[in-house]
């Protein structure tokens, strides 16, 4: 009985480590994805004056409201603005 129910903590630990790194994944892939974005947007520049507060960015909602917020947006101005509001 013991054997089994650690063989069964085991899995579910390895399950959770496997989705725990595959969400990590996806959130480096958003990212990357903003990243993009930006430099297709507004430039070089822009992306490599933004990089580090999109990196900072641990949360994939916020990074597709930002994605999202760089398509729309008019301006750098507006772009980095927003990023303040949202704290990054």
């Amino acid at each position: 009985m013991i054997l089994e129910l650690e063989k069964e903590a085991k899995k579910e630990a390895k399950e959770e480590g496997v989705e725990e790194g595959i969400e990590k994944g996806m959130i480096e892939e958003a990212k990357e994805m903003v990243l993009k974005a930006i430099e297709a947007r507004f430039g070089m520049d822009a992306k490599l004056h933004l990089k580090d507060r999109v990196l900072s960015v641990p949360d994939r909602q916020v990074l597709e409201i930002i994605l999202i917020e760089f398509i729309k947006s008019n301006s750098m101005e507006d772009v980095t603005n927003r990023l303040k509001e949202l704290g990054y």
